[in-house]
């Protein structure tokens, strides 16, 4: 497993989380973006997708974490550009 492996699957735990939180009100969407250093159209869109893809997929499914954090370069299977 590689270190950018590794930093995928760390923001995958950090934006699932944080959408949680976000969910029970618990921070705002620009709360979130913030925690995530991205913009809160970002953490916009990457919510929509994780929830659209997540359900049909399941959470962990590579295609979902492609179409979930798009903007990473990192791809299932092949690693970071």
């Amino acid at each position: 497993m590689g270190r950018a492996s590794i930093h995928e699957g760390v923001r995958r735990m950090r934006f699932s989380s944080l959408l949680e939180r976000q969910e029970r009100s618990e921070i705002t969407q620009e709360e979130a973006a913030e925690m995530l250093g991205v913009h809160v159209r970002t953490f916009q869109r990457w919510a929509t997708r994780y929830e659209d893809e997540g359900e049909a997929a399941g959470s962990s499914s590579p295609a979902v974490v492609e179409a979930a954090f798009p903007a990473t370069g990192c791809g299932a299977g092949g690693g970071c550009k």
